[in-house]
């Protein structure tokens, strides 16, 4: 009867150490922000959305390295405003729990040019014969 007790014991601390409990984890893989191609001129606003699920007890923050970004409530919607200059910016969602510790960052890339220029770190395609690209 012993063995039986250790052998359960033992089969419960496998599990346990195997699979840990996701009480309060949020589902890194299916969040999303949207829209996924950012693409936007250099001073105009673009309306961003996080797609996925959370949990009800979510603070989401989000943030930007360049430009601005305005949060509505609850949080699931953005609007982003481009800075001035073409570049690359990354936009950055900070998803936290009510269970200390616990906290997700989702990040995307937004390309921000002007008409004439392509942003900082991206080639240029040059005019051909009077035709400019686009």
């Amino acid at each position: 009867m012993s063995r039986k007790i250790v052998l359960s014991f033992s089969l419960l601390l496998l599990f346990t150490i195997n699979f840990p409990s996701r009480a309060g984890a949020m589902p890194t893989n299916t969040l999303t922000i949207l829209p996924q191609d950012c693409r936007i001129l250099a001073g105009e606003e673009l309306p961003l959305t996080l797609d996925g699920s959370l949990p009800p007890d979510a603070a989401i923050r989000w943030d930007v390295d360049d430009g601005g970004v305005t949060s509505m409530l609850p949080g699931l919607n953005a609007i982003f405003i481009a800075p001035s200059e073409p570049e690359v910016v990354t936009i950055s969602v900070s998803i936290s729990s009510a269970v200390p510790g616990v906290q997700t960052l989702i990040t995307q890339q937004c390309i921000v040019t002007s008409p004439n220029s392509a942003p900082k770190g991206l080639a240029q395609v040059p005019e051909i014969d009077g035709i400019s690209p686009g």
